[in-house]
């Protein structure tokens, strides 16, 4: 993909001035968007070594081009199948998750394996207890990881293994005591439009994607302020950036072109409305900021290094985008043709 110098001959112009306002939220800001200016900038207003610098990173050919890394991306994915290594320690109570980033990552990217099936569908399984899935072996359940696990499964279309009726007890178990899902979602909107994670909190991209999710599920996405989160969402895409913010007055991060892209997506669909607040900007950010052509996989900014999460999310914005050959789904965050398949299957049971 290309980015002529016409699109980016302003960027100089967008670079806000923060001097009258310095404070550590302006100062990061404008540290970042020096960082994201050098991806840029035209070639021919760079010097020599800086143009020598830009290609050394990989992220252009000697055509201009930008490169999409679809097979370091891969390779960066398949090495973490095995020992993840101390930076991972964190997360050892979080194995469904790291199965569910790394196996659907691979599939976004037409690159699935079913050899792993077999080992990851018995290391998911392992984390099953008391109705639901835990983060690790005797540990309890919890939702987050319950729903990470069922992705996984359906990844792999291992539908058998899903613990059923289980799951559902467990899932009503959980309900308020006056019953409701929808009262407490619609509570849970901020007065700027977006969703925070429960009444009066600040509205924020990622629990806005679950709300705006849940709503569309039940059919109730209308009854929310849909102005008001529209605005809010079209309000998180950076000018010189180009990339999403998942909060106000912060920095832009590479997983919100999925929680913000997929809620878009979502506002869109129930408006029967088309277009999509600045696609170009977005995949400029996403090609030339996201990509760690040092590393493989996907980050959140430039000078950070790549990691699983975000290595999904960013490949499910890039998707969303319409950018990936496989389309996700933007209600279950999986391919839709898996969705579909899983959704036939549960839907001819008794």
């Amino acid at each position: 993909m290309s980015f002529s110098n016409v699109q980016l001959a302003n960027v100089q112009s967008l670079q806000r001035n923060w001097d009258a306002l310095n404070t550590k939220t302006t100062r990061d800001q404008q540290n970042n968007e020096e960082k994201c200016a050098f991806y840029l900038i035209p070639n021919d207003v760079l010097d020599p070594q800086q143009r020598i610098k830009r290609y050394e990173l990989g992220y252009w050919d000697e055509k201009g081009q930008v490169r999409f890394m679809r097979e370091a991306h891969i390779q960066y994915l398949k090495k973490h199948l095995g020992e993840l290594g101390t930076r991972y320690m964190s997360q050892a109570s979080s194995k469904p998750w790291l199965y569910y980033h790394v196996l659907n990552s691979l599939d976004l990217l037409d690159a699935e394996d079913t050899s792993l099936y077999e080992g990851a569908t018995a290391s998911v399984e392992a984390c099953y207890t008391d109705g639901g899935y835990a983060g690790g072996e005797f540990e309890f359940p919890h939702l987050m990881t319950t729903y990470a696990a069922v992705n996984t499964l359906v990844l792999m279309q291992k539908y058998s293994v899903i613990h059923r009726d289980a799951l559902y007890a467990l899932f009503m178990s959980l309900k308020s005591e006056e019953g409701s899902f929808q009262v407490h979602l619609n509570g849970c909107q901020s007065y700027e439009g977006g969703f925070g994670s429960n009444p009066g909190s600040e509205a924020h991209g990622g629990y806005t994607y679950c709300a705006v999710a849940c709503l569309s599920i039940l059919n109730r996405l209308g009854e929310c302020d849909v102005d008001g989160l529209e605005k809010w969402l079209v309000d998180r895409q950076y000018a010189l950036e180009g990339g999403y913010n998942g909060r106000t007055n912060k920095l832009v991060d590479g997983c919100y072109s999925w929680y913000i892209g997929a809620s878009l997506e979502l506002v869109r669909k129930y408006r029967n409305a088309r277009g999509y607040p600045n696609r170009a900007s977005m995949l400029k950010y996403a090609y030339c900021m996201e990509q760690n052509m040092s590393e493989g996989g996907l980050r959140d900014k430039p000078e950070m290094h790549s990691d699983l999460y975000h290595t999904m999310y960013c490949l499910c914005g890039l998707s969303v985008l319409g950018a990936l050959d496989k389309e996700v789904d933007c209600i279950h965050c999986i391919e839709r043709g898996k969705v579909v398949d899983c959704m036939r299957y549960f839907g001819g049971l008794e």
